[in-house]
């Protein structure tokens, strides 16, 4: 991936000065993935323009992690498909000077307006090409995308690339335009290749200074820059512009506070429980179990303690979220007998993941809301007509039913929800998916039923036909 940046500014050589970089020379630098190459292709009187290039390395991202053991996540991983985090990270170590700011030789630089031209080789945009105009018209930018086909095969299968080139123009002080792509790139691509703390939020605040607090977009920014995580974003929205946080704010944050109270959660892994089990009462034979984004491993704890599967398989997309899972099961404590049961995998459900064949129940629990629709017609080719579970479980967020807890109608339980369903839609697709592959399909609800909305939760149990 590479960046361009194109100064209109006379001299042209003061470009190097903010960038603490002399356009005369090349640099090379280490980044935690790979390798940062800076050079300048032209420097006249009146423009320069300087390329950064990252060249990523995923295996040796991998590598630096001390003790991770999840074997094949060496050489399949996320590294190369979260550039925008990835670049957003060089920028703060190789151009950091002047995305702080500072510039000994020509200060008074630093705050004057410059025509720039910016382009990048390969952006993700999870969220569809409108999302650069959320993000970057507010801003002042005038911008162009170009988006990055996949590969033919992938093509056929209607799968859309979130890949794009993007080129904005502007005219602005270098500094902020730095910090524009800071914070935007990781927003932009929704993920990032690295844990959220404390810190994220004061890079957050530090970077959005000026700016952030009366973009028209700065909610969605804060959510997704913070991956959604619902208390690190609270926090940054209270110091970032406290006048405009609702008093409901707290209560749509996120989807875990707004179900709680009907304790959501605990009767959907209760709902698994109960047909996991009656499923196995029917049939002996059934042994093998897969946790289809299983996330930090609540159902895989009650699987272990209330099941008598013999092998159980959780998998995440997520490396922290299977860490968190090692440590809320115990698994270094957990005697050896229960150790045999249970294995955790990195993988992802729009791939086919041999590890994954043959089991005896799939079980998604409010996953495929967390896909993009484009995606959807991918996961029910893998998990349907590739991995050929005999039986399936999968539930999802009844969208009739958000209407009960006072939400405005444009909004999800979640802010990384793409979609929400109501009833008919949810049976529509599942009765589509059973058709095409050979299934029957048995629809039911879980929480407190309203007899207009339904309930809050919808399920749909899959079964091989006879």
């Amino acid at each position: 991936m590479f960046l361009s940046i194109e100064a209109q500014m006379s001299p042209g050589q003061d470009l190097g000065y903010l960038l603490h970089k002399h356009p005369d020379h090349y640099y090379q630098g280490k980044s935690p993935v790979g390798q940062v190459h800076i050079l300048y292709p032209e420097v006249t009187a009146t423009t320069a323009q300087v390329l950064l290039l990252l060249e990523v390395d995923p295996v040796a991202g991998v590598r630096q992690k001390r003790g991770h053991t999840l074997g094949m996540d060496q050489y399949v991983n996320d590294r190369p498909f979260v550039a925008g985090s990835l670049l957003s990270v060089a920028l703060a170590q190789h151009l950091a000077s002047a995305l702080n700011g500072h510039s000994r030789e020509r200060p008074e630089r630093v705050q004057a307006a410059i025509p720039l031209k910016l382009t990048l080789s390969a952006v993700a945009s999870r969220g569809g090409p409108e999302l650069f105009k959320t993000l970057f018209e507010p801003l002042g930018y005038r911008w162009q995308i170009q988006r990055h086909p996949y590969a033919e095969g992938l093509a056929e299968h209607d799968m859309e690339s979130p890949y794009y080139t993007l080129v904005l123009e502007h005219c602005l002080p270098l500094q902020r335009a730095l910090q524009h792509l800071y914070i935007l790139l990781p927003v932009l691509d929704r993920y990032k290749h690295y844990y959220y703390n404390q810190a994220e939020v004061d890079k957050l605040l530090r970077h959005g200074e000026g700016w952030l607090a009366t973009h028209p977009a700065y909610k969605t920014i804060t959510y997704r820059y913070l991956s959604h995580r619902p208390s690190l974003a609270q926090e940054a929205l209270a110091q970032l512009a406290p006048e405009l946080l609702d008093e409901n704010e707290t209560v749509t944050a996120g989807e875990a506070q707004l179900e709680a109270p009907l304790s959501l959660n605990k009767q959907r892994i209760a709902q698994v429980i109960e047909d996991v089990n009656h499923w196995q009462i029917q049939d002996p034979s059934v042994k093998r179990l897969v946790d289809l984004g299983c996330g930090e491993g609540q159902i895989l704890q009650a699987l272990i303690n209330e099941s008598q599967i013999s092998d159980i398989i959780g998998v995440d997309v997520s490396p922290h979220e299977l860490e968190r899972a090692e440590r809320r099961l115990k698994l270094d404590r957990m005697p050896e007998y229960q150790q045999r049961r249970l294995t955790l995998y990195q993988s992802s459900a729009l791939y086919v993941d041999e590890r994954l064949m043959g089991a005896d129940i799939l079980i998604l629990v409010e996953v495929i809301e967390h896909l993009e629709t484009y995606q959807l017609e991918r996961l029910s080719r893998v998990i349907f007509g590739e991995l050929k579970a005999r039986r399936l479980w999968i539930s999802t967020p009844n969208r009739e039913y958000n209407v009960l807890f006072s939400m405005p109608t444009d909004t999800l339980r979640h802010h990384d929800h793409r979609f929400e369903w109501t009833r008919t839609e949810f049976s529509q697709w599942c009765q589509t998916q059973a058709t095409r592959y050979g299934y029957q399909v048995r629809f039911g609800g879980i929480g407190p039923e309203d007899e207009t909305h339904g309930q809050p939760t919808q399920y749909a149990k899959f079964e091989v036909n006879p």
